[in-house]
């Protein structure tokens, strides 16, 4: 091919390319405060945003088959029975408007990066990780100055103790909406957003709507201490059904002498009748935690 040809045959390319990524992202930019939309999947894609939707549909009840980044048969029925119950077009596509309605419906933050394809899975959906050297510590930021850590911690403790009693009317309503209007987002499961409220209120910036997307985030934070030494203010993390992931969120009130905690916790039932889901104080065993996060 004559140099002038491929000179502008590569710059087509290029163009082609350059347009490409602007009509992407054109087609994620959402409304400020509005969580970044993913990539539209349908059946016979896979990766990351498959597995991403399959999580969210099986925390919304349905069954989307193993969690596994492919979008077969048993995904595709629970997109169509999602999409039934919504009101959606039941064409089985996940595209803007039904990734907006699981966010919704399951208040989860939609960022697909947090999704990587387990080792299992083949090429090219595998995400790469750095290689930890023997006996090399997870990297962690450099701790806090001493008086400003407590300072914020007790700031923490005095701002969720003034919420006990706050509750919610209908589903995720009533008094407890004001924790998740505060980040844009309407009703919804809001034990994240009840923490995310009062680290901000005490000076601590956390907006994070979704228990296994805030543990990720701490993770990378350098924050996340898995069940080790908890401390008054910290984030604490419960699996209540033993698959490793987050299913609620509170704040560590106090560490008693039996190994138990004192927590304070949002969207939980009330611990004199559990009529009522609102603000209150418990007592938690270890058995059902799974972690801890630092304040800073």
């Amino acid at each position: 091919m004559p140099a002038q040809a491929a000179q502008t045959n590569q710059r087509g390319q290029q163009g082609q390319q350059r347009g490409g990524q602007q009509a992407g992202a054109a087609q994620a930019r959402v409304a400020p405060g509005a969580a970044h939309l993913p990539k539209t999947i349908r059946r016979g894609s896979e990766g990351a945003e498959v597995r991403m939707c399959q999580t969210l549909l099986k925390k919304v009840g349905l069954g989307p088959g193993p969690i596994d980044g492919m979008f077969g048969p048993a995904t595709h029925r629970a997109v169509v029975q999602f999409q039934e119950k919504r009101g959606l077009e039941a064409d089985g596509i996940v595209g803007p408007n039904t990734w907006t309605a699981l966010r919704e419906r399951s208040g989860a933050e939609l960022d697909a990066t947090q999704y990587g394809a387990p080792s299992s899975n083949r090429g090219g959906d595998q995400q790469t990780q750095k290689p930890q050297l023997p006996g090399q510590k997870p990297s962690r930021k450099p701790p806090a100055n001493p008086k400003d850590e407590a300072a914020l911690r007790q700031e923490i403790l005095r701002v969720a103790e003034s919420q006990i009693g706050t509750t919610e009317k209908g589903e995720n309503r009533g008094g407890a909406l004001k924790y998740q209007q505060a980040f844009g987002r309407g009703p919804e499961p809001w034990c994240a957003d009840f923490v995310s409220w009062v680290y901000t209120q005490a000076g601590k910036s956390t907006n994070s709507p979704y228990c296994p997307t805030f543990v990720q985030q701490l993770k990378k934070q350098g924050r996340w201490k898995g069940k080790n030494d908890p401390q008054p203010g910290d984030l604490v993390f419960f699996d209540w059904d033993g698959d490793k992931s987050a299913d609620h969120v509170g704040i560590v009130k106090a560490v008693n002498a039996d190994g138990s905690i004192t927590t304070i916790e949002g969207n939980t039932a009330n611990p004199k009748n559990r009529d009522q889901e609102g603000v209150y104080q418990k007592n938690r065993e270890m058995n059902t935690i799974l972690g801890f996060g630092e304040v800073a």
